[in-house]
C-alpha cells in the first residue's frame, strides 16, 4: 500500500491531554534507528532519566529485534515500531514482570477487535495474530537498577501480501491487508496507548488479572513448544492458562499438568519461526 511518510510531528500531538506517566505522555519521533529498544536502554543508563511512559518510535529500524534475538524487519513508515517504559502500576514480581508483555498484546487484541473488527487473537506469551497469521509481537527487557521495564513494540501497518511474501513469507499479516479500509497510524497508535493504560488501570499489579483478560483472547497454537522453568526444560503443548495455577501442559507422553507462573523463564515453539519473530 502506498502510505504518506508518517509524521514525527503528528506522533507528538498524541501526548496532548495524557495524565504524567500514562503510556505514551512523552513521544520521542526519529527517522531512522538501529533499534528504538536499543535506544531507550541507552537513556536509562544516563541521567536524567527519562520518566516513566516515555516512548520512542521510529519511522525504520536498520536491526529492530524480538524475544530470543529474533530480528524484526521494520521497513520506512510501514508500521508502529517503539519502545515504551512502561509506569510502576504495571511492575509486578520480579519472577511474573514478563506477563507485561501479555498485557501489552492483549491491549492490541482488543484494539484490532472493537475499532477495527478483526479476529485479532494472542499466541502465548505475547504475539498478536489475525487469522493466524502473526500481525505484531511484544518483546519485554529490563535495564538499569532497579530493573526498568521496556516493552518493544512491532506492529505491521501497511504491507502489502507481495512485500510480507518476499521479505517474510506467507506467515504474516499487516492491518491494511485484514481492515481493507483507509486508516490513520496516529490515531491506531492513540486508540493502542489509551487500551493500554485503560488495561493497566484495570490489572495494576494483580499479575492474575493480566492472565485473565489474555485468557480471552488465548490462540491455542497446535505447534509444539517448549518451556523452560527453573532447571528444567518441558516438550509439549500448551493447552491452557490459568491466573491461579499456571500454564496447563501437555507433555509428550500425553500427561498434562500446570506449570507454576513464577517458575516460567521462557517459552519457545519448535517448528520452524520466521525470522522476524518477537
Amino acid at each position: 500500500m502506498k502510505v504518506a511518510a508518517l509524521s514525527p510531528a503528528l506522533f507528538q500531538a498524541l501526548t496532548g491531554g495524557r495524565r504524567p506517566g500514562a503510556p505514551g505522555s512523552r513521544i520521542e519521533c526519529h527517522d531512522r534507528v538501529v533499534s528504538t529498544q536499543d535506544l531507550l536502554k541507552e537513556q536509562l543508563r544516563q541521567r536524567p532519566f527519562p520518566p516513566d511512559g516515555t516512548l520512542v518510535l521510529a519511522r525504520e529500524q536498520t536491526a529492530g529485534r524480538g524475544r530470543m534475538g529474533r530480528t524484526w524487519l521494520s521497513p520506512r513508515d510501514q508500521g508502529l515500531w517503539f519502545s515504551l517504559l512502561l509506569p510502576p502500576a504495571v511492575r509486578v514480581s520480579q519472577a511474573m514482570r514478563w506477563v507485561n508483555g501479555m498485557l501489552a498484546a492483549t491491549a492490541l487484541c482488543r484494539v484490532l477487535r472493537s475499532y477495527y473488527g478483526l479476529e485479532a487473537c494472542l499466541k502465548f506469551p505475547n504475539d498478536v495474530l489475525v487469522k493466524r497469521r502473526k500481525l505484531a509481537g511484544f518483546l519485554l527487557e529490563t535495564c538499569g537498577r532497579p530493573g526498568r521495564l521496556v516493552l518493544g513494540a512491532g506492529i505491521n501497518l501497511f504491507q502489502e501480501r507481495r512485500e510480507l511474501n518476499r521479505a517474510l513469507g506467507p506467515w504474516c499479516t499487516s492491518v491494511a491487508l485484514e481492515y481493507r479500509r483507509p486508516f490513520s497510524p496516529y490515531r491506531f497508535l492513540d486508540r493502542y496507548l489509551r487500551d493500554l493504560e485503560s488495561l493497566q488501570q484495570e490489572c495494576q499489579d494483580d499479575a492474575g488479572a493480566i492472565v485473565r483478560r489474555a485468557r480471552e483472547y488465548l490462540y491455542l497454537s497446535p505447534e509444539q513448544a517448549t518451556l523452560r522453568a527453573g532447571n528444567r526444560q518441558l516438550k509439549g503443548w500448551i493447552k491452557d492458562i490459568s491466573p491461579e495455577h499456571g500454564i496447563l501442559f501437555q507433555s509428550l507422553t500425553g500427561e498434562q499438568r500446570f506449570v507454576p507462573w513464577g517458575s516460567v523463564v521462557t517459552v519457545t515453539y519448535e517448528s520452524p519461526e520466521p525470522p522476524f519473530s518477537l
